[in-house]
């Protein structure tokens, strides 16, 4: 009886490593729960963010506002939802299958002008990083068209490693940014097409611009995502698969991602 009991231990305690390994976690990773503090806090913090879960600037510390957004996560993924992030949520978090924060009653994926219109032109499925990246450098300035409205303005690279981050030149840019996503900035993705030295490219333009503004007087309040084919976030570059679709969709082709 005891040496049964022994071999299941064993078995069980084999199982949990295989299954830690299995999830890729950190071979130092500890619990994150409240008051827990550092690197992998403020790792944490631009996941959330980017799964539409935490609309804050990171800290590095985990405190009320980080333990709902791990809370609600942990909820859209069928997964414990005690707020704690242990290694199940952890991997969960990192995988390319997470789910995203669903958009609220009042953000419609169609807030700006019909994205079920008729588009007049598609862009070139061109590869981020060794055809896009090389060609939109930081500081060169694009012009962005809605792929439906055809509403168009221009931006300015300022940075971003796995995508390009950009601003609106000026505030009639900006204003025209704004009405593509329904007069406001907001968490919706939009098909666009971008032209920059005679070459128009097919892209995804995130509505809700963040971070540090470097150019003056635009109105705008950070930069806005733009992401290409084979685009990916800076955090850990990973693929955005609602960015990708819309990629394809503004190439003309099925957003079968």
């Amino acid at each position: 009886m005891k040496k049964a009991i022994l071999i299941t231990i064993v078995v069980l305690f084999v199982f949990s490593v295989a299954l830690t390994a299995a999830l890729g976690v950190p071979d130092d990773f500890q619990i994150l729960m409240l008051e827990s503090e550092g690197e992998r806090v403020f790792m944490i913090q631009m996941r959330l963010r980017d799964l539409g879960y935490l609309n804050y600037r990171p800290t590095g510390m985990y405190f009320a506002m980080t333990q709902s957004a791990v809370r609600s996560f942990q909820e859209h993924n069928e997964l414990e939802a005690d707020g704690r992030l242990g290694a199940v949520t952890y991997d969960k978090m990192f995988s390319s299958d997470a789910v995203r924060k669903p958009l609220g009653t009042g953000i419609s994926v169609t807030s700006g002008p019909s994205l079920v219109g008729s588009a007049t032109a598609v862009g070139e499925l061109a590869d981020w990083a060794t055809v896009v990246d090389e060609a939109f450098t930081v500081g060169k300035i694009a012009t962005v068209t809605d792929f439906n409205s055809g509403k168009s303005f221009s931006v300015r690279r300022t940075g971003g490693k796995g995508h390009a981050k950009v601003e609106a030149l000026d505030p009639d840019a900006y204003n025209t940014f704004l009405e593509c996503f329904g007069g406001e900035p907001n968490w919706e993705k939009r098909s666009v097409l971008v032209s920059l030295d005679n070459t128009v490219y097919a892209a995804s333009l995130f509505g809700n611009p963040f971070g540090e503004s470097t150019v003056a007087n635009n109105g705008m309040d950070g930069a806005a995502s733009l992401y290409f084919s084979g685009s990916t976030s800076d955090v850990l570059g990973f693929v955005d698969k609602e960015h990708q679709k819309w990629v394809l969709r503004a190439a003309g082709q099925p957003m079968t991602y």
